[in-house]
């Protein structure tokens, strides 16, 4: 309910003063401050307790006349009873008043705000509601009424309410205000907390990576995908079997000039000089000579080239697919160059480690920057600057970081490439889906050198039980798991999807394609590839590779998040490769337990929810024995839009 009162404003003079506006000697001065809502004047209103109200306000001079551009300040005088955001949205907290202010320059409007309780929640006289068995799941449909009623049956219940906000707009949120009757609180397990006795993993620092940089870097490449893939294929035919020249194009000790400016895409190049250091069967690996002292040997240069011929390139390949063009006679450049050094600020928390750039495929001719190889830029040790305190650029922390970042970046190559040369694609991927599969790729050589599989059920004990499975991790899979672990505490507002590329977001959306691979089933590769070698991006490439519905399906690992090995539920819930619970727990960031954010619905005490797309909220609630409670949804005081996707799984 919302309840006002309203002040007269003839309509004629309204539609005068709306002609005017701030004369030509600059801005006039605000002389009257007007709160509105609807385009009605509102002097005082009522809202009960979850309720919202979305203010304006309106400045006006000193002839009546309107003017715009002028910022306003909103407060409260009781953020207990009442709380506004910068935008003028009101949200009701408790029983009572408060004056809302708008203040504009010197002049200021108020609004008498009452909060009264909440209307009651109840399910309908004789209505049991809906019946549910321990593990049953259950979509509801709250588009005729708002109101679901649930059954406790003989012994009682307790549920698991799971509203996700199913909405391509991936800027869009969807406001909810939840109210119960009749609930019981909570009693029992499962909770979304593990044991805190759990032994934890013994793990290795990683170096922090600056995603800043990444993400302007995939941002960049994607604007560019249509104009440099249009002119590459008139340029050069397509090459879909990739094949080795007989001979490399350089040999160890050859001096090099290579581009490493890594702000322009194909202006101001900055030539470095490089030696070759080694060649091996696939790799060209290349040391910039202005690197600092104290670096990589080149018997060390060697492995990374070894690596990527016996580990990155078979396994990445099998399950991407090779480069659809060939460069430098198909074999990959690894430029090591104090250049990537550079890219990161002294004292920062974040180190750019590497990356790959799809400018290298244009002709020089059309793009001055282009290496025109298959290339990557990486980070090099610097004692000096870990002995200064950033121990990020330790030769141990480069090192332990160098094959996992070739892997992620080789499947954006990969992608590009693909894309490019064979599907004739006009679009690149979009971000969090190329960050994704770049995801996949680093878990993949986890699964190659831990001697697992996927669908195995990974638990934290089994990580324990070898040093091989434990290096693994720590190489190759822990930085997933600590991304998710941002989604995890704030589910509300992180998504899978999304164009700003969160860490959370590329946890979830992770962790999102092993559940999809995994509840599809069949050969993991081919699902891999078939999302590569698509001329669709983001949602419509999903679509056409699962041959269903992707945002159900996200909705259903949304709701797995919390059922996986907690709740006997069908498969469609649960995610058999990785025992999440488990393996979170034991990690040292997420304090010992599984860190998702779980709200407690009771009788009577609304909750709003602000959910972003991709994102959803997890409530859980009880019902006595032979009882039954109900859950008013409603978003913005309506019915909630389609995009709601709402959820009921019985849990004990």
């Amino acid at each position: 309910m919302i309840a006002a009162r309203l002040r007269a404003v003839p309509f004629l003079a309204l539609a005068l003063l709306a002609a005017c506006s701030d004369g030509p000697t600059g801005p006039a001065p605000v002389r009257s401050v007007e709160i509105q809502s609807d385009a009605l004047l509102l002097e005082d209103t009522t809202l009960q307790v979850g309720e919202t109200l979305q203010l304006d306000a309106a400045a006006r001079g000193g002839a009546g006349q309107p003017l715009t551009g002028r910022s306003t300040t909103w407060s409260s005088s009781d953020t207990t009873v009442a709380t506004v955001s910068a935008s003028g949205l009101v949200s009701a907290r408790a029983v009572g008043n408060a004056l809302i202010v708008a203040r504009v320059e010197s002049r200021a409007d108020t609004l008498r705000l009452r909060v009264v309780g909440a209307a009651a929640v109840a399910c309908a006289p004789g209505q049991t509601g809906v019946e549910l068995q321990v593990g049953e799941a259950r979509a509801l449909d709250v588009s005729q009424g708002g109101v679901v009623c649930v059954g406790g049956s003989t012994s009682g219940a307790e549920y698991l309410l799971v509203p996700f906000h199913a909405s391509s707009t991936l800027e869009a949120r969807l406001r909810l205000e939840l109210l119960g009757g009749g609930i019981r609180p909570v009693s029992g397990p499962p909770s979304p907390a593990r044991a805190a006795s759990t032994a934890g993993l013994p793990g290795a620092a990683v170096p922090q990576s600056d995603e800043a940089f990444h993400l302007r870097r995939l941002q960049e490449s994607r604007r560019e995908f249509p104009r440099w893939s249009a002119e590459a294929r008139a340029r050069r035919p397509e090459r879909p079997v990739r094949s080795l020249a007989a001979a490399p194009p350089f040999s160890e000790g050859d001096l090099i000039s290579l581009n490493a400016q890594a702000e322009e895409r194909c202006r101001s190049p900055q030539p470095r000089t490089g030696r070759v250091v080694a060649v091996t069967q696939r790799a060209i690996v290349v040391a910039d000579t202005s690197n600092p002292a104290g670096g990589f040997t080149a018997a060390e240069y060697r492995d990374f080239g070894v690596a990527f011929d016996t580990l990155i390139y078979p396994v990445t390949t099998a399950n991407f697919g090779t480069p659809a063009h060939n460069f430098r006679g198909g074999y990959t450049l690894i430029f090591f160059t104090r250049a990537v050094n550079e890219l990161t600020e002294k004292g920062s928390g974040s180190i750019v480690l590497g990356f790959f750039w799809d400018r290298d495929f244009e002709a020089l001719k059309s793009c001055a920057g282009s290496n025109e190889a298959e290339m990557f830029y990486m980070v090099v040790p610097d004692p000096a600057r870990a002995s200064a305190g950033e121990p990020s650029f330790s030769k141990e922390n480069i090192a332990r970081a160098t094959v996992g970042v070739l892997a992620h970046e080789y499947q954006h190559l990969i992608n590009a490439s693909r894309r490019a040369f064979l599907t004739g694609a006009t679009v690149g991927e979009e971000v969090w889906l190329n960050e994704g599969l770049s995801h996949i790729a680093e878990e993949l050589l986890f699964y190659r050198t831990a001697g697992l599989q996927p669908r195995q059920n990974v638990t934290a004990e089994m990580l324990r039980a070898s040093p091989q499975r434990l290096d693994a991790f720590n190489a190759y899979a822990i930085g997933n798991f600590g991304r998710l672990l941002g989604y995890l505490r704030e589910p509300e507002e992180r998504s899978l999807m999304g164009r700003n590329d969160e860490l959370p977001t590329r946890g979830a959306s992770w962790a999102f394609l092993r559940y999809a691979a995994d509840r599809r089933g069949g050969s993991d590769a081919e699902l891999w590839r078939s999302l590569v070698d698509s001329p669709a991006s983001g949602l419509a490439n999903l679509r056409a590779a699962l041959r269903a519905e992707p945002l159900d399906w996200m909705r259903d690992w949304t709701v797995s998040v919390y059922t996986d090995d907690a709740v006997p539920t069908t498969s469609a819930f649960q995610q058999p490769s990785w025992h999440f619970r488990s393996v979170t727990a034991a990690l040292r960031s997420s304090g010992g337990s599984y860190p998702l954010k779980v709200i407690p619905l009771s009788t009577a005490t609304p909750v709003t929810l602000s959910i972003k797309a991709g994102g959803a909220a997890f409530l859980r609630f009880g019902v006595a024995p032979a009882g039954a409670a109900a859950v008013r949804t409603l978003s913005g005081g309506s019915l909630p839009p389609p995009t709601l996707r709402l959820t009921l799984v019985r849990t004990r």
